[in-house]
């Protein structure tokens, strides 16, 4: 993924770094049965037109979230596809 902000290094790669760091440590302990992470509605439903009814092959209009230039959505975002990934290696 491709992100273009003006203020990318001190919005989305430290939420990135500091999310992959927790990821990595809890691979590294051996012991995390678990890794919760909660979001917000978020990561579904921000987009133009909202729907009544959202599961979880939803996810936001990326799109639409940069043209809106709302980063804080993008951090989640991001986050939320960075662990689907992260897991699915490992």
């Amino acid at each position: 993924m491709t992100f273009v902000f003006a203020n990318q290094n001190e919005v989305i790669k430290p939420t990135v770094n500091g999310m992959l760091g927790i990821m990595k440590a809890c691979v590294k302990a051996k012991t995390v049965r678990r890794f919760v992470f909660t979001s917000s509605a978020g990561t579904v439903n921000v987009e133009e037109h909202q729907k009544n009814v959202y599961d979880e092959n939803d996810w936001s209009d990326l799109e639409f979230i940069m043209s809106k230039k709302m980063t804080g959505w993008v951090r989640i975002y991001i986050l939320i596809k960075l662990k689907l990934r992260f897991f699915e290696v490992i």
